[in-house]
């Protein structure tokens, strides 16, 4: 049985706090039914900055049979309302042929969200814990399931949103934050390994871990020393984001990733063809 997990309490406290602060970056992202008046969940939306724009990255095959994108993808906003991710005319999806990646081009900053600034290339690799890297995501097995459009916005804060004093907590879905060994790199891909069956405890104990069905499109990142910023609001919260994940292969407990060297290339030839996106951007 593989063991894909790093046991030690030490790195599983790190990872679990890692986790619930960088699902800051990540968006679970709903598909509406029109026919039947209900929203459901997908997969993973990252969410970063390249170029003075904002960009959700996700995998090309949880969006390609959606017939009709722009007046189907939403996500929930904490006030109980779902924000229809394309209402801006300006707005875009580009599917990107020769890979799985989708490109979601938008023209507004989400409060309360963190992105990953695809900006920065220059770091030093020796801040690098190259044995591991995280996958953060939404497993569809950890939704609560279709969310009802008949719903007033009060009635699915009182079921779906959790307001503590310090933070506002999604009950829709749950993040899954994998830690996994690095098995290979490239600018192209990212190849770690996930067992079902042999997650680890921090006591060092196994579970189940779930289903990755969703996790696509979540944000891969090797985690960094302290003392080395390069994550959106300068805090201790220190990742290098790697790229977005898009697959797992059971038979091997192989996970595959899109690089973000890839995912930059693809990012300046869908911005070359574009004449207003350096104009209209944001920056952070």
């Amino acid at each position: 049985m593989i063991d894909n997990m790093i046991d030690n309490e030490k790195a599983e406290a790190k990872s679990k706090e890692y986790g619930h602060y960088l699902q800051k970056a990540i968006l679970p992202l709903y598909v509406k039914d029109h026919d039947r008046n209900q929203f459901d969940y997908i997969a993973t939306l990252t969410l970063v900055t390249y170029r003075n724009n904002y960009v959700l990255l996700t995998a090309k095959h949880a969006l390609e049979n959606i017939k009709d994108l722009r007046k189907s993808l939403y996500f929930l906003l904490t006030d109980g309302r779902f924000n229809p991710i394309l209402s801006n005319p300006l707005s875009n999806v580009e599917f990107i042929p020769d890979v799985d990646l989708a490109i979601i081009h938008v023209f507004e900053l989400y409060d309360g969200k963190l992105y990953f600034d695809l900006n920065i290339n220059n770091f030093d690799e020796s801040l690098i814990n190259s044995k591991c890297f995280h996958w953060i995501g939404y497993p569809s097995s950890r939704s609560k399931g279709a969310i009802s459009g008949k719903k007033s916005p009060k009635a699915t804060v009182d079921r779906f949103i959790e307001y503590n004093s310090d933070s506002i907590k999604m009950k829709t879905i749950r993040y899954f934050h994998l830690r996994s060994k690095l098995k290979e790199i490239n600018s192209e891909k990212i190849v770690g390994l996930y067992d079902q069956n042999n997650v680890s405890n921090h006591n060092g104990t196994k579970r189940k871990g779930p289903k990755l069905n969703g996790m696509s499109g979540g944000a891969m990142y090797f985690p960094l020393h302290d003392r080395y910023i390069l994550f959106g609001d300068k805090n201790n919260y220190n990742a290098h984001f790697i790229g977005i994940g898009i697959e797992h292969h059971k038979n091997t407990n192989e996970i595959i990733g899109i690089h973000r060297n890839l995912i930059i290339k693809k990012l300046d030839e869908y911005l070359e063809k574009q004449n207003v996106t350096v104009k209209l951007g944001s920056t952070l």
